[in-house]
């Protein structure tokens, strides 16, 4: 399911936010405004996985077994 795979994107650009912010391209408030938003898409993103899953929609797809409650 794609969205196990955007989940995993938004997790790598939260890594590479986070890398720009400590090599100092970004400031602390850019960083935590990104972040706030990257947090929410994510939270997003997990409830309509949960979705899929208990719908049954997507549960033997590549990824469902994944943990839900990680987060950034």
């Amino acid at each position: 399911m794609y969205s196990y795979i955007a989940r995993g994107s938004l997790d790598e650009t939260y890594s590479h936010l986070n890398l720009t912010h400590r090599l100092g391209y970004i400031s602390k408030d850019q960083f935590e405004s990104v972040k706030i938003q990257l947090q929410e898409v994510r939270r997003m993103l997990t409830g309509y996985i949960r979705f899929l899953k208990e719908s049954k929609r997507g549960i033997s797809e590549p990824g469902s077994g994944i943990g839900l409650e990680q987060s950034l």
